[in-house]
């Protein structure tokens, strides 16, 4: 029996396995991130129908996309993430199909830059999936209409079919500007073409690349039109136009080197970091190898027995591809080198690589065609795509922390407040998530705790300090706090403000007036300790519980019972954060940051047990930032008239004990 072979037949199918291989394992592990929540919570709220409002303010004819996909998809991550890979397969398919229309004896070289777009280490957003179907939907539009382009030059019937075709998909660029400026390769692509049907180079040539591209001109130019006079740049500007006026050769000077460190990131930096092991143990470096090695195996094994016509071994083809790819690169960053939209590797602006991919992998398979010889190409693009199909699962390890930690949040926040008053603004600092953004975490917040909403009025809102404090947020009390996001909008008052925030290691923290003394609080937030108002929390047997999207409730550990006591602590319920404390301790859960012992500690003293206050108190006045808040509750008590003068003689006698006359 003969082994299998990769043939143009079963190609599809091998990109399928990179694919699911690089992004599809991994599914289970995510959730919604970024931008996801505020699509999907304006689908819960106001229904498909809304998104036209939705993205009015920058992108007006994008809602199109999430009309057609959320009433099918509805409120879950794994559809959404199903669905982006099936047009991550997509791209990568229509980008072979163009590429062989242009060089149809290039199947195996053009199937494996097909197998670098899909698996692409640059662009590490892909767990995003609902923001990113829309880029994605584009892409694929856009390839679409390349390729629709090229079949129309075809002599018959169909010609007008492909024709019309490719004109209606390349204005998709009206949706998502991400991909204009690759409309660049349109003459070039029709040209080859054109020269591959048999005609010469001359006047005739450019007169039909002319004739053939013009209605794509015309598209473009209205396109250029709407964007630069009529609808402008809500959210970037044409900063590189202002430079030129300025200081034109300065301008054109800092262009050109910021235009190839960009070509060295997407082609090079891109990769580099495909190669770096992972965190968090020797099990996931175990996971990795075997990851890497199982793809590395299978890579080398199918494309070192590419089964396809003959090739053409001539350096005219990687000549040709080098050229192309570099005029790809060259027409990717128009757009963002235009407006000064950064392109780093790293999240948020490794975003910005989506338009350069196509030009990136065309380059990367020329040079390897040029400068090594045949029998070690194949070896060397096994090794690449091994390399990303790691750097993906990096990637992964990433998101799913990330996921988490925005599920250990959010019910964090429900075990401390089980109902927040309306109106609430939640204020935090060095929130311990980095996929999100504030805008992105109060459709979370409001999903939580008003899960009935069905107005564009938001209940809640969620304020990181480092954004809003001094411009939507002051420390005054009676101020009226108004904010708006696309289409949604929120009013409230500085006195219905509730600070937040976390500790590396530990738990959720909320914070009053009389916590000043804590060590550790992030100074954004003891700036609004002033105003913030822990009676907007509310204890109700009905307690909310974070969106279905969030997954069930985690595991009941360390941090469920610090809140549950913080809570009593604030109710003064005394005996309950004791009976608390004995349920912690009964399972072997301990405090990470003895902070947390504080709410404890005072329902020891409060129900009469001094030993077990005393013994508490003296394992967190080890901690620096526990210590002061132990001296001001011992102090606390020591001046409580309701207490006998031997309870509070004692308690004087334990802050000496502590050392804390001198705090």
């Amino acid at each position: 029996m003969s082994l299998p072979r990769l043939t143009h037949r079963s190609f599809p199918i091998a990109l399928a396995a990179a694919v699911i291989l690089g992004f599809g394992v991994f599914i289970p592990w995510f959730g919604f991130y970024g931008d996801d929540w505020l699509y999907i919570y304006t689908f819960h709220v106001l229904g498909p129908g809304s998104f036209r409002a939705f993205v009015a303010a920058d992108r007006p004819f994008s809602g199109w996309v999430y009309t057609l996909v959320t009433p099918i998809l509805g409120e879950s991550p794994l559809g959404y993430h199903l669905l982006l890979l099936a047009l991550r397969w997509g791209s990568g398919m229509l980008l072979w199909w163009v590429l062989r229309l242009v060089w149809p004896k290039e199947e195996r070289k053009l199937g494996w830059a097909a197998l670098l777009f899909v698996l692409f280490p640059g662009f590490q957003q892909q767990p995003i999936a609902v923001q990113f179907i829309l880029h994605f939907t584009i892409l694929n539009i856009f390839l679409f209409s390349l390729g629709a382009m090229l079949k129309s030059l075809e002599p018959g019937r169909t010609a007008w079919f492909w024709r019309v075709g490719a004109w209606v998909s390349s204005l998709g660029f009206f949706s998502l500007e991400y991909f204009v400026g690759l409309e660049l390769l349109r003459p070039v692509l029709v040209g080859m073409r054109l020269r591959q049907a048999g005609e010469p180079l001359g006047r005739r040539l450019l007169r039909r690349v002319g004739l053939h591209t013009l209605p794509f001109w015309v598209a473009l130019a209205a396109f250029g039109v709407w964007r630069t006079l009529i609808f402008k740049f809500p959210t970037y500007q044409l900063s590189l136009m202002d430079e030129l006026k300025a200081q034109p050769v300065q301008a054109l000077l800092h262009l050109l080197q910021r235009a190839a460190g960009d070509v060295l990131t997407v082609t090079a930096l891109s990769w580099r970091q495909a190669a770096v092991l992972p965190a968090g143990g020797w099990q996931n470096r175990v996971m990795m190898a075997g990851l890497v090695l199982g793809a590395l195996a299978l890579a080398w094994f199918y494309l070192s027995r590419w089964n396809s016509e003959p090739q053409s071994e001539s350096a005219s083809w990687a000549r040709g591809a080098l050229g192309l790819g570099g005029l790809a690169l060259a027409g990717a960053g128009v757009p963002f080198w235009a407006a000064g939209v950064p392109l780093e590797t790293s999240f948020p602006w490794d975003r910005s690589m989506l338009p350069f991919m196509l030009g990136a992998c065309l380059v990367t398979v020329a040079l390897v065609d040029l400068f090594l010889r045949p029998g070690k190409q194949a070896l060397v693009f096994s090794v690449l795509l091994a390399l990303a199909v790691g750097a993906h699962f990096n990637n992964a390890l990433v998101y799913r922390e990330e996921w988490q930690n925005l599920r250990a949040y959010f019910w964090q926040m429900t075990w401390r407040a089980p109902q927040l008053a309306p109106g609430t603004i939640v204020v935090s600092d060095e929130i311990p998530l980095f996929r999100f953004s504030d805008n992105d975490l109060w459709p979370v917040l409001d999903w939580t705790y008003a899960p009935q909403q069905t107005r564009r009025d938001l209940a809640y809102k969620y304020f990181d300090l480092s954004l809003r404090l001094g411009k939507d947020l002051t420390v005054e009390k009676g101020q009226v706090v108004e904010h708006s996001y696309r289409n949604l909008r929120f009013s409230g008052s500085s006195d219905s403000v509730v600070a937040v925030y976390n500790r590396k290691g530990g738990c959720l923290h909320f914070a009053a007036p009389k916590d000043k003394v804590r060590g550790g609080m992030p100074e954004r937030v003891r700036k609004v300790l002033p105003i913030s108002n822990l009676k907007q929390i509310q204890d109700s047997p009905s307690a909310a519980t974070p969106p279905d999207a969030l997954g069930p409730q985690p595991e009941q550990d360390w941090c469920y019972y610090y809140q549950k006591a913080d809570l009593a602590r604030q109710t003064a319920e005394w005996s309950k954060a004791v009976d608390l404390w004995n349920e912690a301790a009964a399972q072997g859960y301990q405090a990470q940051d003895l902070v947390e012992l504080l709410p404890f500690i005072e329902g020891f003293a409060r129900t009469g047990d001094w030993a077990q206050a005393q013994r508490l108190s003296e394992q967190a006045a080890q901690s620096g930032d526990a210590r002061p808040a132990v001296c001001a509750l011992w102090k606390q008590t020591a001046e409580n008239s309701k207490l006998s003068p031997q309870e509070r003689s004692q308690a004087a006698e334990m802050r000496t004990q502590f050392g804390c006359e001198t705090e």
